[in-house]
């Protein structure tokens, strides 16, 4: 995220629930934050810059999609031997309690594919950067429309393995206009045998105007609606 973006986040989408102070201390941050795990796998995960207050350590959704990782009891893609992990983790930050997130994830093992959806109510806390699943649904899905090696190709040929981050493309956030609380956040993790990737996107309608890369985001995200059924069944779950 920019710098100071998740506090502004913090401060608008969750007036009231508490202040997250801009000055945690390096002590606390190691306690908070998730650590990355060792792993023979090349790992690409985007850490903060030098001057913000998470300097030095990932981006906050990869840290606290590993919270809900553990809590759904997934493996762990960073360090998995799994031929190949996709998964699109989508954070609607609506209030502090209850928020709705959904988990799309894609993997293969031995030549079979499997698809799986998660949809959640997740409870926010600012001050320990902490998510906590209330209540989830797991489906099991199959594509309706195309082939396994179709739906697969279509992910390579869209870039999922290799897309940049949201801040990583220049001018993406430009001109005062930062991370958009309104808008739901897309993260995605990549994992085949030799190498692990995150990225993160926001703001997907106004960017996809501008750049090439959110094209390709929307697209992707596409292709569980018309394969998987997804938004029915998140709007079933969430009605």
């Amino acid at each position: 995220m920019k710098r100071n973006t998740f506090i502004i986040l913090i401060s608008l989408a969750f007036t009231g629930a508490g202040c997250f102070s801009s000055k945690v201390n390096s002590v606390a941050l190691a306690q908070l934050f998730t650590p990355v795990p060792e792993s023979s796998k090349k790992l690409d995960i985007p850490y903060y810059d030098k001057g913000h207050q998470f300097n030095g350590y990932p981006f906050v959704y990869w840290h606290l999609d590993k919270q809900k990782e553990k809590q759904l009891k997934l493996e762990q893609p960073e360090t998995s031997s799994s031929d190949f992990i996709f998964r699109t983790w989508v954070t609607r930050q609506n209030g502090t309690y209850n928020q709705p997130h959904s988990l799309i994830e894609i993997t293969r093992n031995e030549e079979q594919y499997n698809a799986t959806i998660y949809f959640m109510k997740v409870n926010f806390v600012a001050n320990t950067l902490s998510e906590t699943i209330t209540d989830y649904k797991k489906v099991t899905v199959t594509p309706l429309k195309n082939s396994w090696q179709t739906v697969i190709d279509s992910l390579y040929i869209l870039k999922a393995d290799s897309l940049p981050t949201d801040e990583q493309i220049p001018e993406y956030y430009r001109k005062g206009k930062a991370y958009n609380n309104n808008s739901a956040t897309y993260s995605f993790e990549f994992a085949s045998k030799n190498l692990y990737r995150f990225y993160q996107y926001n703001d997907l309608q106004r960017a996809s105007q501008h750049f090439w890369q959110p094209k390709n985001v929307l697209a992707i995200l596409r292709l569980p609606d018309q394969e998987f059924n997804w938004a029915a069944l998140e709007k079933e779950y969430f009605k």
